[in-house]
């Protein structure tokens, strides 16, 4: 067994709980109006400009009955408007309104601020190892990183 397995597992549990219950309470997460997903969204057309509701499905992998709901509250709340597309009729784009605009460079201040705060006191080589951990985490999120993998030396000799 590895020498921190449990305590990374445990800390890994946290964070996700974390996440989720942020998610319920966002309101009272760092006084962002906003949940996590709506943050997805808000941050996807604060990078991007203007997006058509397919591309977003598309990009963050959200289901269309999800993205419905959370463009209906951010149009409500006066963050993102939603017009029909000039090159398709048929289809809808979504862009920032102004307020978007700012609760977005607000987040994304935040965020930078937070990663700087965390990352102050690790050295270059500990920041290049978190780097590779969160890039297989990602990678196995998406099923594109082996769960066992085959030491090398059995691949070499052609798996004797």
């Amino acid at each position: 067994m590895r020498n921190y397995y449990r305590e990374i597992n445990e800390y890994l549990k946290k964070l996700i709980h974390y996440i989720i219950t942020s998610e319920k309470k966002s309101p009272k997460n760092g006084g962002m109006p906003i949940s996590l997903t709506e943050v997805l969204v808000l941050r996807e057309l604060g990078r991007n400009g203007s997006k058509k509701i397919f591309e977003m499905i598309e990009t963050l992998e959200l289901d269309r009955n999800t993205l419905v709901t959370i463009t209906k509250k951010l149009t409500v709340e006066g963050y993102i408007e939603k017009e029909t597309a000039p090159d398709d009729k048929r289809s809808a784009e979504l862009k920032l309104t102004r307020a978007g605009q700012l609760l977005y460079e607000q987040v994304e201040a935040k965020e930078k601020k937070m990663i700087s705060n965390i990352l102050d006191d690790f050295s270059l080589n500990e920041e290049i190892t978190i780097l590779k951990f969160l890039v297989k985490l990602e990678l196995l999120s998406r099923g594109k990183y082996p769960e066992a993998k085959v030491p090398k030396e059995k691949v070499i000799n052609g798996g004797k």
